[in-house]
């Protein structure tokens, strides 16, 4: 056999499987779907037999004149397309499939005229003129598509690409018959990228109208290693698996889900209960990103702290307390958004002891990562603050006196847990009718 025949190009020209169909086909097993025939020869030329399997399958048949040789062949009952395979491989021969017509050759012949074939195509691509087109690029990174376009080769030897930042366009240079394909991977890669819009309800409530909260809306929460409640929710979940339902306080950040259905009445229950003065919306930040971009919202204050230098002089500094969150969405493509959230809380904490004129502050943080659908909610509770408040009452007047007024006075000083929930709902932004 000689290199031509055994070359890696003979086995991508010439394809046996697949290019056989009859009009008649069986349920196709594996890669041979003809009606099943048995063959039974032996030292038979192989020239009747191929005229036998073109009758069996309706093609028509053309035989090169350097096919000769005989086989011995006993087969029962397998696909003439089977049968037509082995005695081509047996006779190192191809086959080429032109409409409903199978024309045998020998491999090499096949493999020389491929060759010829695709130098007259190179030659004719050579000789074709060149033509300078100008790609606007309105959504990718240019560079990301013109990288693209040189990886995957579909350039002609003679192609060019270039990019013009100055406005966002790729200039290909090349024969006419590649500029099709270009055009096709461009606006493959040129996709406006899916928007998010995140939005973020802060709430600062009492523990015990949390306690309530959770009550009427039936949710519960999850944590890295269980699931356990909101703000000291009860088990009583809706839209969560409640299975195995802690009933602690949640001393730490927690997270629990709010369903579609009660995101739209969720602002208008929310305003409900803050202006009975059971809640304060502290905030109500919204935020459009881009698919897998990170989002980042802070709610807070810098507050300043005096501070003794080594000179000591005394200098003034500012010190961030805030709560910040960092979303990132991603779409999935059933419509639902995977959300990585990272939420983080600092303030001040008298308990804790300054250090050289810093004062010191409790922190909190967690991280998650969620699956919930399109306009559901994420809720993240287990995020406290103490109140203090200080209150006098006394008989009027008496009370004021020098000396003896605390005789008709009374000071109270009350502690009041207050709990942040924070409500994230992602929203995926349609895109209008022919955007």
């Amino acid at each position: 056999m000689s290199k031509e025949v055994n070359s890696g190009e003979a086995k991508k020209v010439v394809k046996r499987e697949g290019l056989l169909k009859e009009s008649a086909r069986e349920p196709v097993v594996g890669k041979y779907t003809g009606r099943k025939i048995s063959l039974d020869f032996q030292d038979a030329d192989i020239i009747p037999i191929f005229r036998l399997l073109a009758d069996v399958s309706g093609y028509n048949v053309v035989i090169d004149p350097q096919v000769t040789g005989k086989i011995t062949i006993k087969l029962i009952n397998v696909p003439w397309d089977q049968a037509l395979d082995l005695i081509l491989k047996t006779h190192n021969l191809g086959m080429v499939l032109e409409g409903n017509i199978i024309r045998i050759s020998p491999l090499s012949v096949l493999v020389k005229e491929r060759e010829e074939s695709l130098k007259a195509k190179d030659a004719a691509r050579k000789a074709e003129p060149l033509v300078t087109k100008v790609f606007p690029i309105s959504y990718a990174e240019v560079s990301n598509v013109k990288s693209a376009i040189d990886q995957g080769k579909i350039l002609s030897e003679r192609g060019s690409v270039s990019v013009d930042q100055r406005i966002s366009s790729l200039i290909i240079k090349d024969v006419p018959s590649n500029m099709p394909e270009v055009e096709i991977l461009i606006r493959t890669l040129d996709q406006a990228t899916p928007q998010v819009m995140i939005e973020a309800r802060i709430v600062e409530v009492n523990t015990n109208v949390s306690q309530e909260f959770g009550v009427r809306w039936g949710f519960a929460a999850t944590t890295s290693n269980r699931l356990s409640n909101v703000g000291g929710l009860t088990p009583y979940v809706v839209d969560f698996p409640a299975a195995g339902a802690g009933a602690g306080s949640g001393s730490g950040i927690t997270f629990g889900f709010l369903n579609a259905a009660r995101t739209l009445s969720l602002n208008v229950e929310l305003s409900a209960l803050e202006t009975t003065g059971q809640l304060k919306i502290v905030s109500n930040p919204r935020i459009i990103t881009v698919d897998n971009q990170e989002a980042f919202i802070s709610q807070g204050k810098s507050i300043p702290v005096r501070k003794l230098t080594s000179e000591g002089t005394v200098s003034t500094e500012f010190k961030d307390v805030k709560l910040e969150l960092k979303v990132k969405p991603h779409i999935t493509p059933d419509g639902s958004v995977i959300l990585n959230v990272e939420a983080k809380k600092e303030e001040l904490d008298p308990t804790i002891p300054s250090v050289e004129g810093v004062p010191g502050t409790d922190k909190k943080e967690a991280k998650t990562k969620v699956i919930i659908k399109d306009g559901e909610t994420l809720v993240i509770g287990g995020i406290y603050k103490t109140v203090n408040n200080n209150s006098e009452s006394g008989v009027p007047s008496l009370k004021d006196i020098p000396f003896f007024g605390w005789l008709f006075k009374n000071k109270k000083k009350e502690a009041q847990t207050n709990e942040l929930l924070i409500f994230i709902t992602p929203r995926i932004i349609k895109k209008s009718p022919g955007q």
